[in-house]
């Protein structure tokens, strides 16, 4: 996960600002998902989506570069791992 919290144990983020048709109940695609720990998890819906960005940013994450960067490597755990470590 990326802000390095919760012993290891992530929740998968899907990026609402990709959603498809943006709404209740609508969710990005699995391209679009950044790991995180439960508290930064609750924490990013708390804000809702139209401040998810920023709340990234104020965090030093670029969520949709690490998403992308991610899905590249599915299903390659080691090289998914090397970037991981490059957004700690």
């Amino acid at each position: 996960m990326v802000c390095a919290k919760g012993g290891g144990a992530s929740d998968p983020h899907h990026l609402r600002s990709h959603a498809y048709g943006r709404g209740m109940g609508k969710k990005s695609h699995d391209k679009w998902v950044v790991p995180l720990c439960r508290p930064c998890h609750n924490n990013v819906h708390l804000v809702g989506s139209k401040e998810e960005p920023q709340w990234f940013e104020e965090h030093g994450i670029n969520a949709e570069e690490l998403a992308k960067d991610l899905w590249a490597e599915t299903p390659n755990r080691d090289r998914m791992i090397r970037i991981l470590l490059r957004y700690l």
